[in-house]
């Protein structure tokens, strides 16, 4: 199974680490935005620079592999940012899309908040809880 992978920018470098852990424990494929496909956006980010890309590009190519994906998983791990394109795209794919939508964070403040536990299909407060629900539900990254 494929899931998109949401998580904050400025928490890029460690999502990127707890994703490649969901991936190596599961079998699940995980997109992320910053990192997979051609991820033209954190070449420029990682540099100190702006995007290249408009915004339009970048919403178009998230809401492309949305579209693509079985579901979305949601790392979101600070309150004190923005994280608008995040929860942007919770809302397309579980509200529009009417796909599974995982949330991990270990606030409380955000696994309990209305839009955020409506939205959610599941809700784990660590990456550790989602893997070992996603080795029961996909095993070997599958649909039982």
């Amino acid at each position: 199974m494929k899931f998109y992978f949401t998580n904050q920018t400025i928490e890029r470098h460690d999502s990127r680490v707890v994703e490649l852990k969901i991936e190596e424990q599961t079998g699940l494929e995980l997109e992320n935005p910053f990192y997979d496909g051609d991820a033209k956006e954190v070449k420029s980010l990682d540099a100190g620079q702006p995007s290249n890309l408009s915004d339009a590009e970048i919403v178009a190519m998230d809401l492309k592999k949305i579209r693509e994906s079985d579901g979305v998983i949601a790392f979101i791990t600070r309150a004190d940012i923005l994280s608008i394109g995040s929860w942007m795209e919770v809302f397309y794919c579980h509200h529009i899309l009417g796909k599974p939508m995982y949330l991990i964070s270990p606030l409380e403040r955000v696994r309990t908040h209305p839009w955020a536990a409506h939205y959610s299909t599941k809700v784990f407060s660590n990456p550790y809880e989602f893997i070992k629900f996603a080795q029961e539900e996909f095993p070997n990254g599958r649909r039982k």
